[in-house]
């Protein structure tokens, strides 16, 4: 049965947007995905993949890998994602995996501790799942309405989207200035899935599993270096993994902050099969760029330097800016434009490739703790006003809106009681980058953006360590102390960092590497 004999109504919302303002849908749909139960509203140039009576469809540029399993029924992983040896998971090794478990189970649970950018889809007889990454970076929205599950908001409706009234601030998340949280998108139905849950594909409603009552068991001091070890290792590991994957075609931005420089230390094995880079936007980004050289000076690495401002072949003309914008508008649904500046940095790069980002690398600095950390320093139990506080939605009165504490509280009762303890790591993967960077990445289809940090067990191994010392950046200057000693007298972008960095350099202590 072919689409073509199908009825084009109803058609995906995407369809409508790219007919409407003249963008062919091969520039929103290359990185995108949607399962459904049939051909219906299905754009073309998605490639199809059956899961027993489900159909996956997805884009020519997201990678699918699937096989069959022992016991009846299929498994797909969608995007790039890097096993506990250090594999990326293509068909080859996904039947490997699948051969090796005796249960199912066993696979998941080997497949969800995968790093990268990336969706698991399950179908057997008795279940159908998806699951997310560590970060939701590879978002994942579903409507049970139509029982249709996609990447973006506009690819999964099949009619005009219905202003979301009951989230108080989705007025102001879709000019830029509030975010979306506790699964809410911009459509009343439309739900994000929050990482760390599946959706149960018999109820449409999400499950938590992850993480387990053991996952965030913080150490003693003596075993915080072998756990930072363990950390650096699965780090290098990963890193080590992309290179591999795509020779010659990963990109590894440097700049003044704390998380690109801890890539940088991790991937020095590996600097000559990799592209460094830096880029202006502002002020600020000159300072990283001027960094960013002595680094890459002291390893003794090339670096690309992009600054659209100074460099005409890095300019995109106002035609190019205009339709990439709209582009935007329609993979995000967002109503705010990108700057000019950061396409002409996106699109600065050579295409196809793997970029590399330090988000994950957070963790290790406390990102969202800030004031919350006296709470873990004092012994005080979680104050859900404070929590509200540090996830930073935008409108202070909107935030502290009944709907909104109420959500909080129901999000941080599936929390298990170890991580109850660790609320604004867990905040800051579920509600603060998926909600953000599991939508704004699809719209980056220049080339695949991807978190090495994005582990369920480095979030857990660094989340576990306590948040005082990691907000006073112990850990960061110890692991770079021991990994990559040549940049010990390279600054920081940041004043208050480069002061904090010179209070702690004579209290180091050696990292213990993990075989």
């Amino acid at each position: 049965m072919s689409r073509s004999s199908v009825s084009a109504v109803p058609q995906a919302r995407i369809e409508e947007l790219c007919r409407t303002y003249d963008i062919p849908s091969s520039d929103v749909l290359a990185q995108q995905w949607v399962l459904t139960r049939d051909y219906t509203a299905v754009p073309d140039g998605l490639i199809r993949a059956k899961l027993g009576d489900w159909y996956l469809w997805h884009g020519p540029d997201l990678p699918l890998a699937r096989t069959s399993l022992k016991t009846g029924g299929q498994v797909a992983v969608l995007g790039v994602a890097v096993d506990d040896e250090g594999q990326v998971i293509d068909a080859r090794r996904l039947r490997s995996l699948a051969r090796a478990e005796e249960e199912l189970q066993a696979l998941i649970d080997r497949l969800i501790l995968c790093a990268g950018r990336y969706v698991i889809v399950v179908h057997t007889p008795r279940m159908t799942r998806v699951y997310p990454d560590g970060f939701g970076s590879l978002g994942v929205v579903y409507d049970h309405t139509t029982r249709r599950v996609g990447a973006t908001v506009n690819l999964t409706l099949t009619r005009a989207p219905q202003f979301n009234r009951a989230y108080p601030l989705t007025g102001n998340a879709l000019i830029g200035m509030g975010r979306f949280a506790f699964g809410q998108t911009e459509d009343r139905v439309v739900k994000r899935l929050l990482p760390n849950h599946f959706l149960n594909l018999k109820t449409f409603k999400p499950v938590r599993f992850w993480p387990g009552e053991d996952a965030l068991t913080e150490p003693t001091a003596a075993e915080e270096p072998r756990q930072l070890g363990r950390i650096t290792a699965r780090l290098e590991q990963v890193i080590a993994a992309l290179v591999r994957h795509a020779p010659g075609q990963v990109h590894l931005p440097v700049s003044g902050g704390l998380d690109s420089r801890l890539l940088l230390a991790c991937a020095k094995p590996h600097l000559p099969e990799m592209r460094l880079f830096s880029h202006t936007e502002n002020v600020m980004s000159r300072t990283d760029l001027a960094i960013a050289g002595q680094l890459a000076g002291a390893l003794e690495a090339p670096l690309d330097e992009i600054d659209p401002a100074g460099q005409a072949e890095h300019r995109l003309d106002e035609a190019r800016r205009a339709r990439l914008a709209r582009t935007h508008q329609i993979i995000t649904g967002a109503m705010a434009p990108p700057s000019s500046t950061l396409l002409d940095v996106l699109y600065a790069h050579p295409p196809g490739g793997l970029i590399l980002r330090g988000n994950g690398a957070d963790f290790l600095k406390a990102v969202l703790w800030r004031r919350g950390v006296r709470e873990y320093s004092d012994g005080r139990a979680h104050e859900t006003d404070m929590g509200i506080r540090m996830m930073m939605l935008g409108d202070g009165a909107l935030s502290g809106s009944p709907e909104i504490r109420s959500a909080y509280e129901a999000w941080f009762a599936t929390l298990p009681a170890a991580a109850q303890a660790r609320p604004y790591d867990l905040m800051f993967a579920e509600q603060f980058l998926a909600h953000g960077f599991g939508n704004l990445l699809y719209s980056f289809t220049n080339n695949f953006y991807i978190c090495p940090f994005n582990d369920r067990r480095l979030l857990g191994w660094a989340a576990a360590l306590p948040p005082d010392k990691r907000a006073e950046l112990r850990y960061h200057l110890e692991l770079m102390n021991a990994h990559a000693p040549e940049l010990a007298g390279i600054g920081y972008t940041r004043k208050a960092v480069n002061a904090q960095i010179a209070r702690l350099n004579t209290e180091t202590c050696p990292v213990a590497r993990v075989a």
